[in-house]
């Protein structure tokens, strides 16, 4: 048998591991639509980008919840509260590579949304600019209707 023969199935099974492994996840559980009319968004010290918080609080703006930004606890008179994790990778480029969106009521997670591209591997379309994934997933989050691309 010759030796292409006998390497072929080795390498389409490689292939077939290492490929779920280049992967980019998004989950979403919307709000309910027009339930949320103004948000308190916790101001997140970890996160690196100081362009994020302006660029999330305009999502909100854009989709008509109006927005306050808070450092220790809520207002008092804040129903809604904002919580988010967000991480940034170096490959080529910086990318934002992990995104955790939570929204609670009270005590109570009404919506989240999540985009990790941490197993993105070799995957280009991880290199998008954060604006253009915030919008998709936002849209997403706050009206449960995909954002045109």
């Amino acid at each position: 048998m010759p030796l292409i023969q006998r390497v072929r199935p080795i390498v389409l099974a490689g292939m077939l591991l290492v490929l779920p492994a280049c992967t980019i996840t998004t989950s979403v559980q919307p709000i309910s639509r027009d339930l949320v009319k103004a948000v308190c968004i916790s101001d997140n010290p970890d996160t690196w980008s100081k362009d994020f918080l302006p660029a999330l609080r305009a999502q909100f703006q854009r989709h008509g919840i109006a927005t306050r930004v808070y450092s220790q606890d809520p207002p008092a008179d804040c129903r809604f509260r904002v919580e988010y994790d967000a991480n940034w990778g170096w490959d080529v480029a910086v990318y934002l590579k992990y995104l955790d969106v939570r929204i609670f009521d009270q005590d109570r997670l009404v919506g989240q949304a999540t985009y990790d591209a941490r197993g993105g591997g070799g995957r280009l379309d991880k290199l998008g600019s954060t604006e253009s994934k915030l919008e998709r997933i936002m849209t997403r989050l706050l009206t449960g209707a995909s954002a045109a691309d």
